[in-house]
């Protein structure tokens, strides 16, 4: 047996004294003489060598006794410290009649440590074999967290006498989330030491971290949606990202690790990192974490942000860090009708109308030169169902982001386009292109088309029978063709009459700023022209135009 006599008294020791070794509390001779003074804080070697005869894997205790003899306190006077002299422990034969043998004999866990504090632990390494160790071998430390993140450190020894023991303390950088921890402490982690028992170089234990008091933060990851307009194809290079905002009640108190990927059609993942070191202030965000991602094929990329991925802050809902987007990517051509204009803007019967329209390919594929990229365009409406339309072919291809420039000829308005006309302009009418959305082909607007002879008035209602504001001041469009028109009054029933503004806040056919009496309900629009008379309508809302009483309809009437 090795030790060390330390002297931690004020004064040194005054002449020789003995220092005992007790097996199974059978004092072994001799004693050990210290002859030398020690002075305060030094220390001197103890070493014990005899031969036993015990049966092999029989426990056996031990202990060494500085100032042992005469019992029970020895020659040097200590005062109250007279009880603090000896050290024991246990031992079998095999043990120490074998090579070498490392072991953990202590490991010091944090004692209810706070969630959001980062870890330190003492795990002390033994080699209570006969041998010393010369070898650098590791000792590593495992936690597994409440949340199942698993964090490891090592730490290596060269050599290790007979004997001896090492202390080492393992300081954590993560925070503690709430619940229990499991630690594992191995020693001789790499078998770089060929010891006698290769069965007790592990530890296993655990500590609860408890969770704080008062308000907490709350981190919520957000996506940045693929911005590129209006569509993105494959070879793109574009930026993508996201940011965290803090909805909680607290500052964030310690960095913090957020992660986004893009997951390819393939299945393919690309990973990007992102470490928060600034508090994130309560109610307010980080700023944008853009990372540059080129498009492979076609199909739909996933992106999702993950905030907190090692759970470094406690929050007060840890079921929010994981946001998620998606977009597609087709490559094909795309038609839209880009920008149109018709001459004049405000006609009237016998006018001479003309119609230039604007397709453009903003896809992703060429459409290759004789392809027919035709054009379909009509006006129809009016009072007596005027009717006019025309298709123009164009073969000549469409590069993408290319556009081309249709125009049609000239026609003369009839009395028949006297009113409100439907404009309609179509790309592609008969689908001869395979696009990206066959939906968005089409545009319209209303054509108004006055009279030649008489003023024209028009009150043009909300497109939708179920609007959700029948607001005519705001929503609807009145015209007189002659001068600029002025609204000069639009009341319900009687004019001025403000007593029902309300009355039908929440009804399927209105929103808030209407008034409403007894159906049917009248509401009238006036315009005033200086140089002609009033121009009045009248229309008539009619919530039962079904029958029966219930209201199943929203039918109006000029």
């Amino acid at each position: 047996f090795d030790g060390q006599v330390k002297n931690q008294g004020s004064a040194a020791t005054s002449g020789t004294f003995q220092t005992c070794l007790y097996i199974d509390d059978v004092q072994q001779t001799p004693a050990f003489a210290i002859a030398s003074l020690l002075a305060p804080n030094a220390q001197a070697d103890v070493d014990f060598d005899y031969t036993v005869n015990f049966a092999p894997e029989t426990e056996h205790t031990w202990r060494i006794k500085a100032d042992c003899l005469p019992a029970p306190n020895g020659v040097i006077a200590e005062g109250i410290h007279e009880n603090n002299n000896e050290q024991s422990g246990t031992f079998t034969v095999s043990q120490l009649v074998q090579g070498k043998n490392l072991r953990i004999t202590s490991v010091l866990l944090p004692e209810s440590p706070e969630v959001g504090q980062s870890p330190q632990i003492t795990a002390t390494v033994e080699n209570n074999g006969i041998e010393n160790v010369g070898e650098t071998f590791c000792t590593r430390l495992t936690l597994t967290s409440p949340s199942g993140s698993v964090q490891t450190q090592e730490m290596d020894l060269t050599g290790l006498a007979s004997g001896e023991s090492q202390a080492l303390v393992f300081a954590l950088p993560i925070q503690l989330p709430a619940g229990e921890n499991e630690v594992n402490v191995f020693t001789d982690c790499n078998l770089e030491v060929s010891e006698s028992n290769e069965n007790d170089n592990a530890w296993d234990g655990s500590f609860v971290s408890i969770p704080p008091t008062g308000n907490l933060p709350n981190l919520i990851p957000q996506v940045i949606p693929a911005n590129v307009p209006p569509y993105i194809c494959p070879g793109d290079t574009i930026e993508v990202g996201f940011y965290v905002i803090n909805d909680g009640e607290a500052d964030t108190n310690a960095p913090f690790l957020s992660t986004f990927t893009v997951a390819k059609p393939t299945g393919l993942i690309s990973s990007y990192s992102q470490q928060t070191t600034q508090p994130v202030i309560a109610g307010s965000g980080t700023p944008d974490y853009l990372f540059s991602y080129t498009i492979g094929g076609e199909g739909t990329y996933t992106m999702t942000a993950t905030a907190d991925v090692n759970n470094a802050i406690y929050e007060s809902n840890e079921f929010d860090n994981v946001d998620s987007d998606s977009f597609e990517v087709t490559d094909k051509p795309e038609l839209i009708i880009s920008s149109y204009e018709y001459s004049p803007i405000m006609p009237i019967s016998g006018d001479t109308f003309t119609l230039t329209v604007e397709v453009s390919n903003i896809g992703c594929q060429d459409i290759p030169a004789g392809a027919n990229t035709a054009l379909a365009s009509s006006l129809s409406g009016g009072g007596q169902g005027g009717e006019w339309g025309a298709t123009l072919n164009y073969t000549g291809g469409l590069a993408r982001d290319e556009s081309h420039t249709y125009n049609y000829d000239s026609f003369q308005l009839s009395d028949n386009f006297i009113g409100v006309n439907s404009l309609q302009m179509e790309a592609d009418p008969q689908n001869l292109i395979d696009e990206i959305d066959e939906t968005n082909n089409l545009n319209s607007t209303q054509v108004l088309v006055g009279s030649s002879t008489q003023q024209t008035c028009f009150i043009i209602l909300p497109s939708s029978p179920r609007a959700p504001s029948l607001d005519f001041s705001d929503a609807s469009v009145l015209y007189s063709l002659f001068t600029p028109p002025q609204i000069i009054d639009f009341s319900c029933g009687n004019e001025g009459d403000t007593t029902h503004q309300l009355a039908c806040e929440g009804n399927s056919c209105f929103g808030e700023n209407v008034c409403v009496y007894p159906q049917p309900n009248t509401y009238t629009a006036r315009v005033a022209n200086p140089a002609s008379p009033i121009c009045e309508k009248t229309i008539v809302v009619d919530l039962n135009a079904g029958g029966g009483g219930e209201e199943d309809g929203c039918n109006y009437y000029i």
